[in-house]
């Protein structure tokens, strides 16, 4: 059956009520979301902030520390995420509930909590960072987190 689309500037009484909530929401959302994004655009435009940028060596090492960061963040979740979603899809193990409350643990923390830990365990101080020094009698840490 061939049905017309439908008219919605004559919607009736209710679902306008209903829609409009959703619809102030997603506005306000758009712009909590959108206006920082094109403050900062406007900003970089401006002057000669991009030319200040491109020239300083600083600016593009932190750059691509982020762009790999975030890369290997990625692939690395991929690699252990894709893996346990099969785990816990396909088997049915002892303590099946209890790893898949741990395993979603990291979703629900602030990001802090996890650049905490993260240090904590990787960081020049770090166990892993000590553990690797013990195992292979090093002097120091074996690599060092800049910024951190």
């Amino acid at each position: 059956a061939d049905r017309a689309a439908p008219d919605y500037w004559l919607m009736p009484h209710r679902d306008v009520r209903r829609i409009l909530p959703r619809l102030s929401l997603t506005l306000l959302l758009a712009w909590l979301v959108l206006y920082p994004i094109l403050v900062a655009v406007a900003d970089a435009a401006r002057g000669d902030a991009l030319g200040t940028f491109v020239s300083r060596t600083g600016e593009w090492a932190a750059l691509w520390a982020s762009v790999w960061v975030s890369l290997a963040s990625v692939v690395l979740a991929a690699a252990i995420g894709v893996p346990l979603a099969l785990l816990f899809e396909w088997l049915d193990f002892p303590g099946r509930k209890t790893l898949g409350s741990l395993v979603a643990l990291p979703a629900v923390l602030p990001p802090f909590v996890g650049v905490i830990a993260f240090l904590f365990l990787y960081g020049e101080s770090g166990f892993v960072a000590r553990a690797v020094q013990a195992v292979f009698g090093l002097n120091r840490a074996p690599w060092r987190l800049q910024g951190a």
